[in-house]
């Protein structure tokens, strides 16, 4: 800070200048006014609040340190010295919120710009006369901004704010306040990998109404084609009309084989096992309150993602359609189910693509009456 004294304290103040009636000084960690300022004319801090006030147009910050004198107290700019000292070519940009938080702060500096330029320009006729910003530094300021206030969810229109961006002062400091954008919902993408092998991903499908809650996948085993819809008959709405406990093209298939009957019958059951896990049933209970939102722009983790999924359990934890395991003679041993994990996810921005989320799965869980099971999972849901 400069403007430090021995004997007064004309720098550090309860609020900006003249801004209240009867409020002075700051007031120490002790509770005494602070007198005298020397001894803080070392100290470092950063600024917290940013505000202009209107009887003197002055920029004032309020600051937090570590000192915890400085704490809350406010300061004019120009009585402050910076580490990023700026330039007297550029304007200095504080972007503040609502509550006059400072939430971003940057130099700009338009082509061949002196000390005390403008940004715009004041032009007109007849006694009618406007500020204006050039159209290429009106759109190289609003990337500047942009770029500032990317993943903070706030934003700054250029076009609206012409005229006061206009008359910023090469080597001013100019106080924008930001707004926060709309709040939106993210989608998610569900991929899956097993846990043995986390970086093979497949991206996961959801069980399609009709089938209810069972695979109905159909797929080739050797000349064999295996129809796992034949095992289970359902309605429209996945009801179970009827259903069977044996099919005749797994037995065909492993009668034909010469040797290693065993591993190509478990080789089997592993293939519809891995088939089942890239599909999932629509998850129940989610309401659009429930939905992954955020403020239009801004930016989320990977944890962020998590942590939404861990306050969700039918979301954390997705079951796959329940697949059959088979006998060696075409009977069902038992009904599984796979539980899927959510175990990572990718950042983002919301109100941009659908971010990736991977689940991983174990082994299966047998299904003690699989026939009785319904699938209430709703309309309403975060995937993609």
């Amino acid at each position: 800070m400069t403007s430090t004294s021995t004997t007064a304290n004309k720098t550090l103040f309860k609020a900006p200048a003249y801004s209240q009636y009867k409020v002075g000084r700051a007031v120490a960690a002790d509770g005494k006014v602070i007198a005298s300022t020397d001894a803080y004319k070392d100290a470092t801090f950063t600024v917290s609040k940013a505000v202009t006030t209107s009887r003197e147009g002055e920029t004032w910050y309020q600051i937090k340190s570590s000192n915890a004198d400085l704490n809350g107290a406010w300061v004019k700019a120009s009585d402050v010295t910076t580490t990023n000292p700026q330039s007297n070519t550029a304007v200095r940009f504080v972007l503040t919120d609502p509550s006059g938080s400072v939430v971003k702060t940057f130099d700009y500096s338009k082509a061949n710009a002196k000390s005390g330029d403008t940004l715009g320009s004041l032009t007109g006729t007849t006694g009618n006369y406007s500020w204006s910003l050039d159209s290429s530094v009106a759109t190289d300021l609003q990337s500047k901004i942009d770029a500032a206030l990317s993943g903070t969810g706030y934003s700054y229109n250029v076009s609206q704010n012409a005229s006061t961006l206009a008359q910023a002062q090469a080597g001013s400091t100019v106080t924008l306040p930001v707004t926060k954008g709309d709040v939106v919902y993210q989608t998610l993408n569900p991929y899956v990998a097993t846990k043995d092998d986390v970086t093979s991903t497949h991206s996961l499908t959801v069980n399609s109404k009709d089938a209810g809650v069972f695979f109905k996948g159909s797929f080739t085993e050797g000349n064999q084609t295996i129809d796992l819809g034949q095992l289970v008959t359902t309605d429209a709405n996945g009801n179970v009309q009827n259903h069977s406990n044996s099919l005749s093209n797994v037995k065909t298939y492993i009668d034909n084989l010469q040797s290693d009957k065993d591993t190509a019958l478990a080789n089997l059951n592993n293939d519809i096992k891995e088939y089942a896990a890239k599909f999932y049933l629509a998850p129940a209970n989610i309401n659009p309150s429930d939905l992954f939102s955020g403020t239009k722009g801004s930016a989320f983790t990977s944890q962020d993602v998590l942590n939404y999924l861990a306050k969700h359990s039918t979301l954390n934890t997705l079951k796959s359609p329940i697949y059959p395991v088979f006998n060696a003679d075409g009977t069902v041993k038992e009904w599984d189910q796979l539980s899927l994990n959510a175990t990572s996810a990718n950042s983002g921005t919301f109100g941009t693509s659908p971010v990736q989320v991977v689940y991983t799965y174990g082994d299966g869980s047998v299904v003690s009456d699989p026939f009785s099971v319904t699938n209430n999972g709703g309309s309403v849901s975060p995937f993609a």
